[in-house]
């Protein structure tokens, strides 16, 4: 045993230098890596974290209020559209909720966007009007009049302009998502009629339904208050749920030509106080 010692030691007496300057290296190293690793915990705070609150479905300017005295940041790095959510309101965010980061973190989110996006407005012109009030809706457009005028493609959409305007609009162009369009439709040639419906105590969504249906115009649309009568505009009438048709012209049941104007008188009306409303059905029963 004591020979086979002595030929390792014959055998590494000429490396003995080399050997030890590699054992100081590999110690000094060794020694460097460990005051790095404790370096790191110092400076990184290991062991020091914090948890991810959740910012999904929150707006942006509430989230000072939720982070508190949590210690992280955040920062907007992308835009979304969601028209079935908020504008404004975080659609996801980086790392995710209930996440464990080291204090000071930035957390990424993407926000939904403030404005409407722009899509191409579809081709509608010539289609059946019920074809193309779908193919609006699923684009994001909402549906303002029908307006029905002698043509014999009946049925068919004429033109569409944007609500409030007499700017046609055409296949292709750019508009934002949620746009008002209303559609002029062909009502046929000829003495078509159809029996006037009862619009009677319907409030304005449920009478234009009606009066749509029956392919008929809304005409002069009126407020009365009890004493005076006053024309209102149709964003007020869109908004309100508390006036309500009291009387129409034409009449229920009377005859009228596809296309025709009918005109609405509404009434202010609630469960509470409904004098006005009743005093009128009073004396029209």
């Amino acid at each position: 045993m004591s020979k086979i010692f002595k030929n390792i030691i014959d055998l590494i007496y000429p490396y003995r230098i080399f050997l030890k300057h590699l054992s100081c290296s590999i110690l000094t190293l060794f020694l460097l890596f460990f005051l790095w690793y404790k370096y790191l915990d110092f400076y990184t705070n290991k062991g020091d974290v914090v948890k991810v609150p959740n910012f999904k479905n929150k707006y942006y300017n509430d989230l000072n209020q939720i982070v508190g005295d949590i210690d992280i940041q955040f920062e907007i790095t992308d835009t979304g559209y969601n028209r079935a959510k908020q504008r404004g309101v975080i659609l996801s965010q980086y790392p995710l909720p209930n996440s464990e980061v080291k204090p000071g973190r930035k957390i990424k989110l993407k926000i939904n966007s403030l404005y409407n996006r722009s899509v191409n407005f579809p081709n509608i012109i010539d289609l059946p009007y019920s074809q193309a009030i779908n193919e609006l809706k699923n684009k994001g457009f909402n549906i303002g009049d029908l307006n029905f005028q002698p043509n014999m493609a009946e049925g068919r959409v004429l033109a569409a302009v944007i609500k409030g305007t007499n700017n046609k609009v055409t296949f292709d162009q750019k508009l934002y998502e949620g746009t008002i369009i209303d559609l002029t439709i062909g009502s046929g040639l000829g003495t078509k009629s159809v029996n006037m419906p009862n619009l009677i105590g319907l409030f304005r969504n449920e009478a234009e339904l009606q009066v749509k249906t029956n392919r008929l115009n809304i005409g002069l649309v009126q407020l009365f208050d009890g004493e005076n009568f006053s024309v209102i505009n149709d964003t007020l009438m869109f908004a309100s749920d508390s006036i309500i048709i009291y009387d129409q012209d034409p009449k229920f049941g009377k005859k009228v030509k596809i296309g025709d104007y009918v005109d609405l008188y509404f009434t202010f009306y609630s469960l509470e106080n409904d004098t006005t409303f009743n005093s009128y059905l009073d004396k029209n029963d």
